[in-house]
């Protein structure tokens, strides 16, 4: 049974709303914060030594909700490109195999944790359960350029080069360089229903770089940030 509730609450079902918070969750269910003035962002410093993002939003107030985080160097080419855009994970990938794998590792949570992957024609994505800082068991789903595994095309083929060629510029890049997480079942990563604690793990954040947030309502974007990450 823990299993079942796991999984669907890693299907992101709608969160229950407090009926003394009805108002004000409803006004945030109709605003569109895509191009807010103020930062709902910052970097906390928890107990354990992990930096984590504190997000305070009332996340709470939408379905599939989710925050997906990318990290890039400084001195990478892709730093402070306008076209930055996340992967919307739960809009279009989150389903089928992979929804079972993240239940599997949240479930592992509880115990010493574990790692699955996910691989599609790009990359290797790889999901992580185990304990927050927060003490919860939660899983995020991250990458790196050290781990990035890619598909090999077929070099012989020119034409089907030049139309890669072609969608790129018509398109956000792939993942090639830094690192990208994806937190999805947020009620984990809670304090409360107004304020997240995402850990960056080392692994996967230690270096220093432009950190671009974005917080999505299914595969839609609602806001982004930008942040100057000092690393570890």
């Amino acid at each position: 049974m823990r299993v079942l509730a796991l999984l669907l609450s890693t299907a992101l079902l709608p969160c229950a709303a407090y009926a003394a918070d009805e108002p004000a969750l409803e006004s945030a269910k109709t605003e569109t914060p895509r191009h807010q003035t103020t930062s709902y962002v910052s970097v906390v410093h928890q107990n354990d030594g992990i930096l984590a993002l504190q997000i305070d939003y009332p996340w709470q107030a939408y379905t599939k909700p989710s925050v997906e985080v990318r990290l890039l160097p400084n001195d990478d080419d892709e730093a402070d490109n306008a076209r930055q855009r996340p992967l919307f994970f739960v809009g279009k990938q989150l389903s089928g195999e992979t929804l079972i794998k993240i239940g599997q590792c949240l479930e592992s949570a509880y115990e010493a944790g574990s790692v699955q992957h996910i691989t599609n024609d790009t990359m290797t994505l790889n999901i992580l359960g185990r304990r927050s800082s927060l003490g919860r068991p939660a899983v995020c789903v991250a990458w790196n350029d050290k781990e990035e595994k890619v598909a090999k095309a077929d070099q012989d083929k020119k034409a089907d080069q030049d139309k890669q060629k072609d969608k790129e510029k018509e398109s956000p890049k792939k993942l090639q360089h830094g690192s990208w997480a994806a937190f999805c079942n947020l009620d984990n990563w809670a304090v409360n229903r107004h304020q997240l604690n995402l850990d960056l793990s080392r692994e996967y954040f230690a270096k220093p770089g432009k950190l671009y947030v974005w917080f999505l309502r299914g595969d839609t974007l609602l806001w982004e940030e930008q942040l100057d990450w000092k690393g570890y």
